[in-house]
């Protein structure tokens, strides 16, 4: 029989992950459930524990795909061991909120549809989520590449905004902004607000396997195979890993700082995002030259839609709400676009390292989301 190659094996124990999801999910629900006090079995309540147990699983299934190889090809060192620890633990908190948020916010809207039958099929419907989570999971720790992390923005963006808007005790709270429904200290503003520090926190993941593939594009094809990068690349790597940064930090400090308590470093937070997006997005043909023209011109085009929005907003043709909501998917989707175009060139560099030679290939090195095949 023909061994299995890299991604067959990862959809094959993507199988067995599943099943074992389903069980222990299953098994922490039922004990929940029958133990537990009545003042915990209300739905909500039901809600929020069965998705920490979905989520804590998914986190557990994602460090033993990720970690399945170690370090592959590369030498293992001490400074190598922290990175790979570092990127495990962040990723993995990353998955099991996200996974948490989706799950609630999946449940949430059963049981709208369902009313005071929910409970009698959380199980069953708890257990359908445990089984796509254990699979897909896996299967991407395994193959993890930036376009991965950054498909999970929609999601948890999308599941956190809604279950937040589901829970708030504020029902005009989308006239004003989206601030208003994270500047409160109910559960539904917490919520909120930690589904922006988390698209902060993921952006920055996204950020540092990026600058790690351009890095390695550098080293093989604008550098004539030598490991020291040219005067120019370093400082348009600075220049963007600072843009990249910035914009992360900024996303985290909205949530971090509601604007009662804080209103001076919430604006400074909420309307400077807007520099280093914009600097990213006019600079992209200087400071990532690879990229393709379409993505240069999607991006003038997105900050062209962005700024007739605000005039429309000032003009009184619109909600800031309205504005805002737009803003806030345009560059979500641009950064989903960045990562994809990131993605792109490291396809296209795996498929140039397997017409070179063995001796160039281990001289340029491998980048991070290089795992051996």
């Amino acid at each position: 029989m023909q061994e299995m190659g890299r991604y067959q094996r990862a959809e094959t124990v993507g199988i067995f992950t599943a099943i074992g999801t389903i069980i222990m999910v299953a098994l922490a629900t039922y004990v929940y459930t029958s133990r537990a006090n009545a003042i915990w079995l209300v739905t909500a309540r039901r809600i929020i524990i069965t998705s920490v147990f979905l989520g804590i699983c998914a986190a557990v299934v994602f460090v033993l795909g990720y970690t399945r190889k170690g370090f592959g090809s590369q030498k293992k060192t001490f400074a190598r061991l922290i990175r790979r620890a570092l990127e495990t633990v962040s990723l993995a908190i990353v998955y099991a909120v996200s996974i948490g948020l989706i799950s609630a916010a999946v449940q949430g809207f059963i049981a709208q549809l369902l009313g005071r039958e929910f409970t009698q099929y959380q199980l069953s419907i708890v257990m359908c989520i445990a089984g796509i989570i254990g699979y897909i999971v896996y299967v991407q720790a395994v193959l993890i590449n930036s376009r991965t992390i950054a498909s999970l923005l929609p999601g948890f963006v999308i599941s956190g905004v809604t279950l937040a808007g589901m829970m708030s005790d504020d029902p005009n709270w989308w006239r004003n902004n989206f601030s208003q429904l994270g500047d409160r200290t109910t559960f539904a503003a917490g919520v909120f607000n930690f589904t922006v520090v988390l698209t902060g926190v993921t952006m920055l993941i996204i950020s540092y396997f990026a600058l790690s593939e351009l890095t390695t594009q550098n080293r093989l094809f604008e550098h004539d195979f030598k490991r020291e990068a040219t005067r120019e690349f370093q400082i348009r790597r600075g220049i963007l890993a600072a843009l990249l940064i910035m914009a992360s930090v900024m996303f985290m400090g909205i949530g971090i700082f509601r604007y009662s308590p804080h209103p001076i470093l919430h604006n400074v937070f909420a309307r400077g995002i807007a520099i280093p997006m914009t600097l990213l997005m006019i600079g992209m043909p200087w400071l990532v030259k690879r990229f393709s023209r379409s993505f240069y011109f999607v991006s003038d085009f997105i900050l062209a839609v962005i700024a007739v929005s605000y005039i429309y907003w000032y003009t009184g043709r619109t909600s800031l709400t309205n504005v805002e909501a737009l803003a806030v998917i345009l560059f979500m989707g641009w950064f989903i676009l960045f990562s994809r175009q990131i993605a792109a060139l490291e396809a296209d560099r795996f498929e140039a390292l397997a017409t070179l030679p063995e001796n160039i290939v281990h001289e340029v090195g491998h980048a991070r989301l290089d795992l051996e095949q």
